[in-house]
């Protein structure tokens, strides 16, 4: 069983991946770093990093936060 931290990091790969979006677009679309964006593609989640990024992904792909936090969107 995953947590909502791994579950986020595996969605926020599926998504940018899914939509062919580069690294570069998908860290301005989370309003993030592309060093961040990497850091939550390998599973890491930062500990600076706070929740917003759950919002921004799901307004920028129309995904219910809750989907982005508990459910494998692959």
């Amino acid at each position: 069983m995953t947590n909502y931290k791994e579950t986020i990091c595996a969605n926020i790969a599926y998504l940018r991946k899914a939509n062919g979006l580069s690294r570069t677009v998908m860290s301005r679309k989370l309003h993030i770093a592309i060093k961040t964006l990497d850091l939550l593609e390998q599973g890491l989640f930062p500990r600076r990093l706070n929740f917003s990024i759950v919002y921004y992904a799901a307004e920028a792909f129309h995904v219910k936060p809750y989907d982005i936090m508990y459910t494998l969107l692959e």
